[in-house]
């Protein structure tokens, strides 16, 4: 016995509600064409009732269709819901008042519609449902006026007729849940003549019958209601998805009627986005339109594209004609308005946008983030406003007013003074303070020894013949211009200091690999090599020839560079290569400052902050957990190898733009949205409801630090509050309240962080949290050696400080529009396999489709849909 595989005592569509007498007119309005017409035809024919015969192209004239209702006394009638539509919609319909039953089919017949038709005719209304191959109807059923649904039901299944909900093993679902439509009984078709393929697809052996038996798969998700009624959800074969997106039109476009002024609407997929085609008075005012839907629907649901039609086009069945919708040529998509500064620190704002965003054009009402800003980026925007403006923006108003005019009307209203300068210090001799960061980094070389796990590699792969002296050469001077990658770690009474080394004689760990060698080994080990602080300079390169071509391999340690820091050592290597190879110096200028400048600097800075900065940092870790329990495939080793490995995943375009969506309307980054949804799945995954990642801030508080190496990077800690089930919209403004307020005090370095919040301390992972997320914003690096052509070469990290580390590239079209993220996720091996770490990377992707789909659902229902998905 198949759950709700119903029964009801009846042979025709409208005797399932309703006896029909000789008495009766029954409107034949359906082209000969459409299956349902042979119940019109034959039914009225065999009860002795009487048939008036309409116009079959009458859909096209609703006021002629009212006038034949009324002049022929039709007493039953059935539409197709888009006829009935503009049926209802016809002045001249009250006057049809011999109507006793309607019948809809051959579309989902919306709950509003029906409403509708009670409302202006008063006469019961049955939904009918039934594909042609299963002959033809095959559930119905009235439809309630005061009904929930969006959708009216489908109705319970008619007499002689099996009906399955199947999930895609093909066994049966209980209710509520959703599966696929299969019909059975002998009304189903044998299949579709001279197309075996299909039929074999189509038409399947029915398990729930006797030997022989077939089963019609509809293709139609649907779900059974405690009552046994059938609730139709959506297409399985037809659903739309725009850019990997799933879209649900019908949702669309009851948001769409449901706007007063707005009559029908038709939503489509072209050009991969979805356009929506609207009828109406108010179809004029696009704008408006699309304002007052995104108050009614998630940002994925919002048509790229409106457009005005005086009427939708139909078929001969009164359905729309969504091929012909498809046809029509669309408009070229237009650009927001563009509103040019009107004030001198408007220019120079603007000015100051395109250099941050690497883009022209921004006009003053532009949003940050919509043209791909991202915290990181508007770290360094802010050090630029500071230093061509004097004038103090802090990261959160950035946030909060991210367009030109807002930051503008802030900076000229507010009483925001400028900060205090990075200038050079007088040197009495060649000793120099390390920052914290460096004596961190000193101590934990001194505690684990000597590795490659900091080690910083940029490596090019270079065609054309290589100047080697030229090349060594252009590399000392670059040493010699930077004082951080001369400078040894030495101790002084127990305590760390950096001995700058002078630049006469001065002698670079410049490698040439021996002919024959394996050029991508051999770079391999140069990369690995570590670094002795104490007598070797934080710097090496090496050259390997390799075929037709050179590697050149430029490794830096931490303790002297970050990641920002390749960009600035690739020009000054491209300016001095240049100088060398006509014979001479470089002729750059000095730099204003060096990196013990800046170390000065920081120490007089943090004098300031200090005490502020670590009570909000102790009020914002208390009671956190010590550590990120996460299901690891081995124990955690007493002393950690730091292996690792990575598994690189995208988003797609689609998804991007819908995860900038998500952030816009929450005035939010994408980093943000990421991060939630990364947090979420590390919860599922057993981490509980309170998450610590870390993230690094890029520290160049000072334009003067732009052109400088130097380790300035700092991280901060970013605490995730999971519980109560949030939708991914509230669990986004909880992560941009929290990420803000880390921003606001992210000058304290993480070294202090540790210790103010004092945690349990263990050897065998990192303090406060061990799970990473970096937002990569490094600026592209462009190396220009005359007479050779250089392309960066991926590098592969076989090493791991943290136990997970996920890294995310945004990439955008030459228009701005988004175009994907490249991730990596990098992992301890101490600690995961790779189809475990590769399961995770699915998650992730998984549910930022999902979840900034339908931005306003409960995670946890979002998440355990995925994880079905993924089982």
């Amino acid at each position: 016995m198949v759950p709700h595989a119903g029964v009801v005592n009846t042979v025709c569509w409208w005797q399932s509600v309703a006896a029909l007498t000789g008495a009766d007119r029954v409107l034949f309005n359906t082209p000969l064409t459409f299956d349902p017409s042979l119940l019109e035809l034959f039914g009225t024919l065999a009860h002795g009732a009487t048939l008036v015969i309409g116009d079959p192209d009458g859909h096209r004239d609703p006021a002629g269709l009212a006038r034949l209702l009324a002049a022929a006394g039709v007493t039953v009638a059935k539409f197709v819901p888009t006829v009935l539509r503009e049926l209802l919609a016809e002045p001249q319909l009250p006057g049809a008042t011999t109507l006793r039953l309607l019948f809809c089919g051959g579309e989902p017949l919306p709950a509003d519609l029906a409403a509708t038709c009670h409302a202006t005719l008063g006469v019961p209304l049955h939904n009918l449902y039934g594909p042609t191959e299963a002959a033809i109807e095959t559930a119905s059923g009235p439809a309630d006026p005061a009904g929930d649904p969006a959708v009216v039901p489908l109705g319970r299944p008619i007499w002689n007729t099996g009906v399955y909900v199947l999930d895609r093993h093909l066994r049966p679902v209980p209710p509520g849940t959703p599966g696929e439509l299969y019909v059975s009984g002998p009304g189903v078709a044998r299949g579709y003549l001279g197309a075996p393929g299909p039929t074999a697809a189509a038409f399947l052996p029915d398990p729930y019958a006797g030997p022989g038996a077939r089963m019609y798969a509809t293709g139609d998700l649907v779900r059974w209601d405690a009552d046994g009624r059938l609730h139709y959800l959506r297409r399985r074969d037809d659903q739309l998805k725009v850019r990997g997106v799933r879209v649900e039109p019908g949702e669309v476009e009851a948001a769409l009627r449901a706007l007063p002024g707005l009559t029908d609407a038709a939503a489509v997929v072209r050009d991969d986005q979805l356009v929506a085609y609207v009828t109406g008075a108010d179809a004029r005012n696009l704008p408006a339109v699309r304002r007052r839907l995104r108050d009614r629907l998630p940002a994925a649901l919002v048509p790229s594209q409106l457009v005005a039609l005086p009427e939708l086009p139909r078929l001969p069945n009164g359905k729309t004609d969504r091929r012909a919708l498809t046809d029509r040529p669309l408009a070229r998509p237009t650009a927001s308005a563009y509103v040019a500064p009107r004030t001198a620190l408007e220019e120079q704002l603007v000015g100051l946008w395109g250099e941050a965003l690497g883009r022209t054009g921004i006009g003053v009402t532009d949003d940050f983030f919509a043209l791909g800003g991202h915290s990181l980026v508007a770290a360094r925007l802010v050090a630029r406003v500071r230093a061509e403006t004097g004038l103090e923006l802090p990261v959160r108003v950035l946030f909060e007013r991210p367009s030109v005019a807002e930051v503008a009307h802030y900076l000229g209203s507010a009483a925001v003074g400028g900060g205090h300068p990075v200038v050079a210090v007088p040197r009495t001799d060649d000793v120099v303070g390390l920052s914290p960061a460096q004596r961190r980094l000193w101590f934990l070389t001194r505690l684990s020894g000597v590795s490659g796990v900091y080690n910083i590699p940029m490596v090019l792969r270079v065609t054309g013949e290589v100047d080697v002296a030229a090349l060594r050469a252009a590399v000392t001077d670059v040493v010699g211009r930077h004082e951080v990658l001369r400078t040894v770690v030495a101790e002084s009474g127990g305590v760390p200091v950096g001995k700058v080394l002078p630049t006469a004689d001065l002698t670079v760990d410049f490698r040439v690999a021996p002919e024959g060698v394996a050029a991508d080994d051999w770079v391999a080990g140069l990369v690995g090599d570590g670094f002795e602080l104490g007598a070797q300079l934080p710097i090496r390169v090496g050259l390997a020839r390799d075929g037709d071509s050179w590697l050149l391999a430029v490794v830096v340690h931490h303790v002297a560079g970050d990641a920002w820091s390749m960009a600035p050592l690739a020009r000054d290597v491209s300016v001095a290569y240049a100088a060398r190879l006509a014979g001479a110096a470089p002729g750059w200028s000095p730099l204003p400052v060096q990196y013990a400048d800046f170390v000065a600097w920081q120490e007089g800075h943090l004098k300031r902050v200090s005490g502020i900065q670590e009570a909000f940092w102790r009020r914002a870790l208390a009671g956190a957990p010590a550590e990120l329990v996460l299901p690891f495939d081995r124990p955690r080793p007493a002393v950690p190898t730091q292996r690792g490995a990575a598994v690189g995943f995208t988003v797609d375009a689609g998804v991007h733009r819908r995860v900038t969506e998500v952030a816009r309307a929450g005035r939010a980054s994408v980093f943000m949205v990421v991060q939630a949804v990364f947090a979420a799945v590390l919860s599922a995954w057993g981490a509980g409801d309170d998450v610590l990642l870390g993230t690094p801030v890029a520290g160049r508080p000072d334009e003067v630090l732009e052109d400088l190496v130097g380790f300035f990077v700092n991280t901060v800690v970013l605490r995730t509050d999971l519980s109560g089930d949030p939708s991914l919209t509230e669990l986004v403004g909880r992560v941009r309240d929290v990420d803000l307020a880390a921003y606001d005090h992210q000058d304290l370095p993480f070294e202090d962080v540790v210790r103010v919040v004092n945690p349990p301390r263990a050897l065998n992972r990192h303090p406060v949290f061990q799970v990473m997320i970096v937002a990569q914003d490094r600026e592209e690096i462009e190396v220009e050696l005359p007479g050779l052509v250089l392309t960066e070469q991926p590098h592969t990290s076989t090493t791991a400080k943290f136990d997970l580390n996920l890294h995310l590239r945004e990439r955008y079209h030459p228009d701005g529009a988004a175009a994907g993220v490249h991730a990596s996720l990098e992992y301890a091996t101490d600690l995961f396999d790779h189809d475990t770490v590769t399961a995770l990377a699915d998650r992730i992707t998984a549910l930022l489709a999902a979840a900034t789909a339908a931005p306003d659902t409960p995670l946890r229902g979002v998440l355990a849909a995925v994880a079905a998905a993924h089982a």
